[in-house]
């Protein structure tokens, strides 16, 4: 199942200069909210929440990541920003903001980066109440290294959510009707039946895989 990004949500950037020259090429990063993305947090959420459990005293997770958001500069932002007010707003009062759709990404220059890492940290410490996502990474080329606005899971399902199709066949009552959005699998009493097989909804691809879908109702103690 082919998996495209469904929104682009762009993530101001905080940036700590290096030289003397300070430059406006890491303004924002831009990350593509995908049901593969959304499934990978959720996976490193649960290594977090381990940890934390473990060791309260722990300040943040580091994952090395390869694919996170692609860096922009300011003209990004202005071009988003002459299209919609809206954009404008949510960048202003959250700092961060889905991409316009009348702004093509391919019109503006990417920073290349490296070092890219995926970050994840408690709101409150002590015991942890909600845990934060942000991506830093050294763009090649400039003298700043990035660290990008907080989301939380929520809000990234909250995204991927909003572009799926409302009424999907797989939420229907049925035989195959899991009750959870996005998966097909017959329940036994509420429980996952003992020779039920998990798949993924093709039409709302919600979930990237049908592997993605059966840990998502193992997550929620249906599996």
């Amino acid at each position: 199942m082919t998996n495209k990004p469904t929104k682009n949500l762009i993530l101001a950037n905080f940036a700590d200069e290096f030289g003397q020259d300070p430059n406006s090429d890491v303004a924002c990063s831009v990350l593509s909210v995908t049901a593969e993305l959304v499934a990978l947090c959720r996976q490193r959420i649960e290594t977090a929440e381990t940890a934390y459990a473990r060791d309260p005293s722990l300040a943040e997770l580091c994952f090395r990541d390869s694919q996170g958001p692609q860096i922009f500069g300011e003209e990004l932002l202005e071009a988003c920003g002459r299209h919609s007010d809206e954009f404008h707003d949510d960048f202003v009062n959250n700092r961060s903001a889905v991409l316009p759709e009348a702004v093509s990404l391919e019109s503006f220059r990417a920073t290349r980066a490296e070092c890219r890492q995926t970050v994840i940290w408690p709101t409150c410490p002590s015991p942890p109440v909600g845990l934060n996502f942000a991506w830093t990474a050294l763009p090649i080329d400039t003298t700043a290294r990035v660290r990008t606005e907080a989301v939380t899971l929520d809000y990234l399902e909250q995204l991927l959510a909003s572009d799926q199709p409302e009424g999907c066949d797989c939420e229907a009552p049925g035989y195959y009707c899991s009750g959870v959005s996005g998966i097909w699998a017959h329940l036994n009493n509420g429980r996952l039946a003992a020779d039920a097989v998990v798949e993924s909804c093709d039409s709302c691809q919600r979930y990237p895989s049908d592997a993605a879908a059966f840990e998502e109702l193992r997550r929620r103690g249906v599996a």
